[in-house]
């Protein structure tokens, strides 16, 4: 149902799902599987193969015929793998495009709750789904989001909390991760796309602080529920990750912070860079290394996926 003289259109608008992937099948096949089972009538799937070596498009498409791919010739990184996806729903006339990671597992009716909440908050401009991690124990990972923009800090004060009806509630959020989020497109045509010089990690940071600022609201949708498996496409703690991690933190502080802010804030900044090293343990010399070369090319102006060390891989 794609043209827009389909009654269903009238009162389903057309959603296309871009799901990016990069050297995955599984992950990304289960997730596909969970969108075939939508109540939501008018949903299409745009799925992004982003240079996988072997490519996974074919397979996957052999798999679920109904999706559609787009192959790129190499990794652009989780922001231009996303980028070229969403363009390609724009060039579609998409009247909401839903971001979803392919570690996702999509609850059947998530997609039409999202959509009732953009339809009904004429001013948001992303509305987010309720996260929760796997299992049966349904632990919340991600319901508000908070930003403290003079240390560049975003936090989740609901996370690990065991779900209650509570959680089933709409409400108004600083920051949601780009796991499972229903864009408006005006609003990316209004404050642009993930910037690609970030190549991954703090892009979401980056661009909901834009979309903020551009006047528009944020939700996360209590009822929209999504499994995420966090931290499976690209690993949680590596070198390559903590650069990009840090370089990028580094970017979005001075971008989105105030010079006195900054100031008073760098006690608060540099606890937080001791918390960092903390997770990946204080012995991982591999990782001290990366935080060091990130917050070094940032001052030298190291943007894109140019200085990382090791391979996404690792």
């Amino acid at each position: 149902m794609t043209e827009a003289s389909d009654p269903e259109k009238i009162f389903h608008p057309k959603v296309i799902t871009v799901i990016p992937t990069w050297n995955d099948t599984a992950l990304t096949s289960r997730c596909i599987s969970s969108l075939a089972n939508t109540t939501y009538p008018n949903l299409h799937v745009l799925l992004v193969d982003n240079g996988s070596q072997p490519e996974c498009a074919a397979s996957l498409k052999e798999k679920h015929p109904e999706i559609e791919t787009l192959r790129l010739d190499k990794n652009y990184g989780f922001t231009g793998g996303c980028n070229r996806g969403m363009e390609a729903a724009l060039n579609q006339n998409a009247d909401y495009i839903f971001l979803l990671n392919n570690d996702t597992i999509v609850h059947e009716g998530a997609v039409q709750h999202l959509v009732d909440t953009m339809e009904a908050h004429p001013k948001a401009g992303l509305a987010s789904a309720l996260l929760l991690y796997p299992g049966e124990e349904r632990k919340v990972q991600f319901y508000r989001g908070f930003v403290e923009r003079n240390i560049a800090r975003h936090y989740h004060p609901q996370d690990q909390q065991p779900w209650t009806p509570e959680f089933q509630e709409t409400i108004q959020t600083e920051f949601a991760p780009a796991c499972a989020l229903l864009y408006r497109p005006q609003t990316l045509l209004q404050v642009g796309l993930f910037d690609e010089s970030l190549f991954t990690n703090w892009e979401d940071y980056d661009l909901h602080l834009r979309i903020a600022d551009g006047g528009w609201d944020l939700y996360t949708v209590g009822k929209a529920e999504v499994i995420h498996a966090h931290g499976q496409t690209q690993g949680r703690i590596s070198p390559f990750v903590t650069y990009f991690v840090t370089r990028n933190r580094f970017i979005c502080l001075f971008r989105f912070g105030s010079p006195p802010g900054i100031l008073f804030g760098l006690p608060r900044f540099v606890r937080t860079l001791w918390w960092q090293m903390k997770e990946y343990r204080l012995n991982n010399w591999g990782a001290h290394a990366a935080l060091l070369k990130g917050i070094l090319h940032y001052f030298m102006g190291v943007r894109g996926e140019n200085g990382a060390p090791g391979k996404r891989s690792d």
